[in-house]
């Protein structure tokens, strides 16, 4: 029997009637009763319907057929479901169900569909309606085959160009407020396809963005969760059932302080948008949102009612509208006859330049181009459908998406009418449909395709159609969510309503009584808050059930008896999800359940035979022995620690088999993984650490791969927490599956010595992530042969001494390349990979290293967007050896002149192999020594792995070594922590034991065990040259990016807020030489040779400009002053900069001079890339131990020079791309604020001023400015590493003056959390002293445990212009 067995045209008729026949040619004993003593009842039966099928196939291609037709056919779509309904609880009766239900009562059902057929079959006979059927439309017919596939480069789209560049460049206006940007434009004008392209142009340049749905019923907590769940990153949303208050919450802690880019797609009211505006920080941070409406109210609302801000989007010209028509409908190439054209300049005139509308009707003529009869009955249905020419744009649309929809074949419009169950604005995934189409029997297979790749090939369909839309794509290109249009839903709700296909229920709506029995249904409580057990809904015949809501919502599931396909995502508070019932949903095929809430599945799920997916996203009690048994079973994903049957081994048909846990598995288990032949997906983890039982799991895995043919994906992906030991599988495979496409073995588990010669076989291979020990440019070759990859990540363990050279044409179509190495050294040659976005580089910094060629031929990667570092430290670089390789990896970067965004972060150690041999000499020797200590009676070849660890937790003390930190316990009733250290060095025995006391103080050291090396070699901060690119090669770009000229740019500046850092020696910054002072102290240059760039700032004193200078080229900042100064001021002003000139330390911002222009005074300073620290949270407490030790140093050298600074604070804190932090604005500010303020004891800002700064009665009114500004300093600290202003989250510094001072005089100091260390809260403690004599000057804290730890070096300041 052709077609599928369920369609929304022809209802359950095909399926009823193939088991019809089936019933009446079985054996007696085959036919349980009282079916088998009815069989002339059936055949009966058979007969009518065999008869009513023909006339409701004739019927279902009516392109509009009138109410009666419409009635007659629902009334036979909803018999077919009942007789066949019928037939199944009879051949498979329920346990429980009495002797009594199955003789009587079932014989008089039976008699009552014959009659109800009968009496159907005569209605279509007696009001003649078959005479409606005379004239079939016209319908494209789909394949089985492969299908033009509209992928995410947009190579057809035409006319967006210039509205794109005008959008970015409305999106670029010199604004760090938050700014909000409209796209209005009525539907299918292409607002969707133009904010697309924009985000994927900028979206780079934000630390967090999103892209979603919004849709016309407003849906509060689907949209911010959507936000949520991909600002998070790896579409991760937030728990199911939270309050929209508390999404609120945590949007806006997680974009606090963070440059964002959000585009809301979509939006029809503002009610959901004045929610979301109020969830996003208002900031300083070039923060931009941007939205598409159809609406100008809205757009307007969004906007503030400023009308600059909304781009209005027209329809495409003539010439553009030809084009997007002819290509879709013939391809790029194409000439037309003269009746074609005539016909298509009427369809285009149709169209009225609306992009979706153009899309819909040329992928009804491009199947059959060339056929004139078609192109002539898509005229005739446009003037019939638009006679009236008063129609408005959204009602041609949906007009013309009608068409459209009416033209598909029956399986397309099913699966497409399928998708009505979910919400407006829903974004599905590709495989989850194919699923749900297949257990739906929507899908037939064919001649060597399954009903999955069937079902695939009708998805690619209606992409191309244009009823399908891509939503979300990765870096590859790959589409990975998809959506409708907002047409497209309207169309296929309404065809669901019209045909009783499903009902769609949200109980925070209105809901309407319903007349008819409800075959699919899906109910969804949008608000939590009025939520109720839906009533008045007969359950039993429901075949497909969504739910989306509070768990003690959600039905019986008891209560359903025909069940066939049944997702849930339910939330609650209770402690169980008792789903014990559906073992009796006979014929369920598909189960999906998320939720929050610990699922109970029944002991046994062996009456469930035709079961084909079960995807459990929760956890679970247990999951039932005999699932591997279930016959049909073909997709398993079940998460957690799940121990599955020994009999896993026996379900060969299993083609997907996701979160595989190795742990809980047994080693015979994992073995038998090698008997499913027919298995195309798996996906396998482990959450323990390593083991030897593991280790013989994992080869158990790898040696199983090889005998899986029919793989195309395989993962293996250890949770992070594992620890960095690697096994060697080169030998545990010899080869995988050619049908392979995608191969991730991720760290820190699996590693091959040299890239398996296998892997140059793998010729479907798209995505590639594998750990090697070695690498060398002969590997590369090996894997260039795969020309169909487009994602590549390389871990390599052992830092080459060779080049890697990447060859011309290498890589055609690779998108994506991550490359991790313990030293870089890789080149490009002109050609290769042509297609490449996004770089990913991640090695370490040693010392002594030469990196001149580190990365060369970057300017050959044309296509290339953004790209991202990540540069460690090895246990014996200093921080001088990291600015050094920093400085030759930016200076590579910038001579890509077409790069979008560069990220370079400072991380910790990137794992890596030690192998250079002065260094392998001398652990070698420590190797021989402990060997011949212990009377080893042989030499074995050792490898030292050096395993990943934060350089935020390294110490030292007093012995000079380097250490690890790797425990910590509290002892004596939590009074004196003790904290457990190990020496860095490999195989070194020494520990220790640090006991520090409650105010941060080291109390006991206890050494144990000796060194058996020598210490590190220390060595001396380099300084900087005046062109070093690590400052400002990039142009000051955010994030060290570079970009094209006359591209549309979005970036400014912003200080990197990485919380890592790396360990070196505790040195004092050096001054610099007298030669170097002695031309810093040199004449600033004319201000007319400086030329204003840009502006980065501006406070209550002025405006600050970045200038360069035109002759040098070099960067300064000008700081213009506001208003008019008397003479008296202008000579102190005067008299103070020429102090501050003296001023030469690598902490403090350098002042080089001062302009008096037209009475307007200007001041020339050092320029740092960064900005400030204000706003910005430093987690890590090794990086705002640095931070602080560079503050510190700063303003000891201040005091010594009996210069008090007093506004010491956050904002007056700089910093530049290598990460120095300067003290500023200090001396001008002070006698500004003086001239305002006649009180000296005032001056700076209050938030940060010492208690007794502002009580005079304290101390007897005596002020110590030196003390003054080490309470500032611990304040400013403490905002750092909290995030916040440290004196109550609801207090702030901008807020109620009264409150403030008195929260500062009266209250408790603040603390640090309990969380962090002893030295840090010990630090804080020492600086926030009520009693300022209690405080220790600059200099002694220098001396504290937090910030005399062993850690990198600040450079010293670049030499003078």
């Amino acid at each position: 029997m052709e077609g599928p067995m369920f369609s929304s045209s022809l209802g359950a008729m095909r399926s009823l009637l193939g088991k019809l026949r089936s019933l009446l040619v079985s054996a007696e004993d085959q036919v349980p009763e009282p079916l088998n003593s009815q069989k002339d009842k059936l055949d009966l039966l058979n007969q009518d319907l065999e008869e009513i099928n023909t006339f409701l196939t004739n019927l279902s291609w009516v392109e509009a057929p009138n109410m009666m037709v419409r009635h007659w056919m629902n009334e036979v779509r909803d018999l077919s479901y009942d007789i066949e309904d019928y037939i199944d609880k009879r051949m498979h009766p329920s346990p429980d169900s009495s002797e009594e239900s199955r003789s009587e009562p079932a014989v008089e059902e039976l008699s009552t569909l014959v009659k109800q057929a009968k009496d159907t079959l005569e209605r279509h006979n007696r009001y003649d309606l078959g005479r409606w059927a005379s004239n079939p439309r016209f319908v494209i017919h789909g394949g089985h085959g492969p299908v033009p596939r509209l992928n995410g480069d947009a190579t057809d789209l035409v006319g967006i160009n210039d509205s794109k560049a005008e959008l970015i460049k409305r999106l670029n206006i010199d604004a760090e407020q938050r700014l909000v940007v409209s796209i209005q434009g009525p539907p299918g004008v292409g607002k969707t396809t133009l904010a697309k392209q924009v985000y994927r142009e900028v979206e780079g340049q934000f630390e967090c963005r999103a892209f979603v749905r919004a849709s016309k019923m407003p849906d509060t907590r689907r949209l911010l969760g959507n936000i949520i769940s991909q600002i998070q990153g790896h579409h991760q949303r937030p728990p199911d059932g939270l309050p929209v208050q508390e999404l609120i919450d945590i949007l806006r802690t997680h974009l606090q302080q963070k440059r964002y880019f959000i585009v809301i797609d979509g939006l029809s009211e503002t009610t959901s948008w004045d929610i979301v505006i109020s969830a996003l920080p208002e900031d300083t941070h070039c923060s931009r949102i941007l939205i598409t409406t159809d609406t100008e109210e809205v757009a307007l609302e969004c906007c503030d009612y400023g009308s600059d801000a909304i781009f209005k989007m027209e329809p495409l010209s003539g010439n553009y509208s030809r084009e997007l028509f002819f290509n879709r409908v013939f391809g790029f190439e194409h000439e037309l006859s003269k009746q074609l054209k005539e016909n298509s300049e009427e369809i285009l005139r149709t169209c009225g330049g609306l992009p979706f509308a153009t899309i819909s009707l040329a992928s009804i003529l491009a199947s059959q181009p060339d056929n004139l009869e078609l192109w002539q009955h898509v005229k005739e249905a446009l003037f019939c459908r638009f006679r009236y020419n008063n129609l408005t744009s959204e009602v041609m649309l949906r007009e013309i998406v009608g068409l459209s929809f009416n033209r598909l074949p029956h399986h397309l419009k099913t699966c497409l009418l399928y998708l009505s169950m979910y919400p407006e604005g829903y974004t599905f995934l590709k495989a989850d449909m194919v699923k749900q189409w297949s257990a739906e029997g929507f899908i037939i297979a064919v001649e060597e395709k399954n009903c999955d790749e069937v079902a695939e090939c009708y998805f690619d369909e209606l992409i191309y159609r244009g009823l399908i839309q891509p939503n979300h794509t990765s870096i590859s290109g790959e589409v990975i969510l998809y959506t409708l249009h907002s047409t497209v839903f309207e169309v296929i709700r309404t065809m669901s309503n019209e045909e009783n296909f499903s009902t769609m229920i949200d109980y925070s709506n209105t809901i309407s009584e319903l007349s008819v029995k409800v075959r699919r249904l899906s109910l969804r409580f949008s608000s939590a808050k009025y939520a109720t057990k839906p009533e008045s809904i007969t359950l039993s015949p429901v075949r497909s059930l969504v739910f989306y809501g509070l768990v003690e919502c959600l039905p019986s599931i008891r209560e359903f008896q025909v069940l066939r396909v049944l997702i849930l995502e339910v939330w609650g508070d209770q402690e169980e999800l008792d789903l014990s019932g559906i073992d009796r949903l006979f014929q369920l095929r598909y189960m999906r359940i998320t939720s929050n809430i610990t699922v109970k599945l029944p002991a046994s799920m062996i009456g469930l035979p035709y079961l084909q997916t079960l995807e459990i996203y929760a956890r679970i009690t247990s999951v039932p022995s005999d699932i591997v048994s279930l016959p049909r079973l073909l997709h398993l994903s079940v998460h957690g620690e799940i121990n599955l049957s020994s009999g896993i081994g026996h379900r060969r048909s299993l083609r997907t088999l996701e979160s595989f846990d190795l742990s809980s598995n047994s080693e015979d288990n994992i073995w038998k993984l090698g008997k499913m032949t027919d298995l195309r997906d798996l996906h396998a983890t482990s959450p323990t650490e390593m083991s030897d039982p593991l280790k013989r799991k994992l080869i158990a895995f790898v040696s199983s791969l090889e005998k899986l043919g029919n793989l195309k994906s395989i993962i293996l992906a250890p949770v992070p927490s594992c620890t960095s030991i690697y096994l060697d599988c080169s030998w545990s495979t010899s080869s995988l599956s050619v049908f392979l496409q995608r191969l991730e073995l991720l760290p820190p588990f699996c590693i091959f010595s040299r890239l398996p010669v296998w892997i140059g076989q793998l010729r479907k291979l798209s995505i590639l992530k594998i750990v090697l020990r070695e690498f060398t440019t002969g590997d590369v070759d090996s894997i260039a042969k795969l020309q169909e990859l487009t994602i590549l990540s390389l871990y390599v363990r052992q830092p080459t001494a060779e080049q890697i050279v990447f060859h011309r044409a290498a890589f055609p179509v690779l998108k994506f390349f991550k490359f991790r190495c313990g030293i870089m050294r890789i080149a490009f040659q002109p050609e290769a990979m042509p297609r490449l976005r996004s770089l990913n580089l991640e090695f370490n910094a040693h010392s002594g290293e030469q990196n001149g060629n580190m990365l060369a031929g970057i300017e050959h990667l044309l296509n290339l967007q953004e790209i991202t570092g990540r540069i460690g430290a090895a246990p014996d670089a200093e921080e001088s050896d990291r600015i050094a390789v920093e400085s030759v990896f930016k200076d590579a970067i910038s001579k890509h002149s077409r790069l979008i965004n560069f990220n370079l972060r400072i991380v910790g150690l990137f794992d890596e192999e030690w192998h250079k041999k002065s260094e392998l000499d001398e652990v070698a020797a420590v190797v021989e020594e402990v060997s011949q200590s212990n009377d080893a009676s042989s030499t074995r070849k050792q490898v030292f792995i050096v395993p990943f660890q934060a350089m935020a937790d390294r110490r030292s003390s007093d012995d000079g070594y380097n250490w690890r930190k790797y425990s910590q316990k509290a002892v004596k009733v939590g009074e004196y922590p003790r904290s457990y250290y190990k020496c860095t060095f490999p195989i070194c025995p020494a520990k220790k034991e640090v006991e520090t006391s409650q105010d941060g103080q080291i109390s006991e050291t206890v050494y144990k065990g000796t060194h058996n090396h020598a210490r590190w070699p220390q060595k001396a901060p380099q300084l900087l040259q005046s062109g070093d690119a690590s400052q400002h090669s990039l142009g000051g770009m955010s994030e060290h990016s570079s970009q094209q000229p006359g591209t549309p740019n979005l970036t400014l500046p912003m200080p990197q807020r990485e919380a890592a850092t790396s360990a070196g020696g505790p040195t004092p910054p050096s001054v610099p030489a007298p030669a170097a002072a002695a031309a810093h102290r040199q004449q600033p240059p004319p201000l007319a040779e400086l030329e204003r760039v840009r502006r980065v700032g501006s406070g209550a004193g002025g405006t600050v400009w970045m200038v360069r200078h035109r002759g040098t080229g070099r960067l300064y900042a000008l700081k213009v002053l506001y208003g008019n100064h008397d003479n008296a001021v202008r000579r102190q002003i005067a008299r103070q900069i020429a102090i501050l000139r003296t001023a030469e330390h690598p902490a403090v911002v350098r002042c080089h001079g001062m302009y008096d222009c037209g009475g307007e005074l200007q001041i020339l300073l050092e320029y740092m890339d960064g900005g400030s620290l204000d706003g910005h949270r430093i987690a890590a407490e090794p990086f705002l131990a640095d931070v602080a030790r560079q503050v510190l140093f700063g303003i000891a050298y201040l005091h010594r020079r009996h210069i008090v600074h007093r506004d010491i604070k956050p904002s007056n804190l700089l910093i530049d791309s290598a990460r120095r932090v300067k003290i500023a604005d200090f001396g001008v500010g002070r006698i500004l604020n003086q001239t305002m303020d006649p009180s000296s004891s005032s001056v700076g800002t209050i938030a940060y001023m010492s208690p007794e700064r502002i009580n005079t009665d304290l101390k007897d009114g005596s002020y110590d400015g030196y003390a003054g500004d080490i309470w500032s300093f611990g304040l400013s600290i403490l905002e750092l590493y909290l995030g916040r202003f440290p004196f109550g989250e609801n207090l702030g510094k901008q807020g109620d003056w009264a409150k403030l001072m008195c929260a500062i005089c009266y209250s408790d100091p603040p603390e640090p959390p309990t969380t962090a260390s002893p030295e840090f809260r010990g630090f804080i403690s020492c600086c926030l002293q009520k009693n300022p004599s209690k405080r220790p000057t600059a200099a002694q804290l220098l001396q504290h445990p937090f910030v005399a730890s062993p850690q990198p070096q600040p450079l010293a300041a670049p030499p003078p212009p």
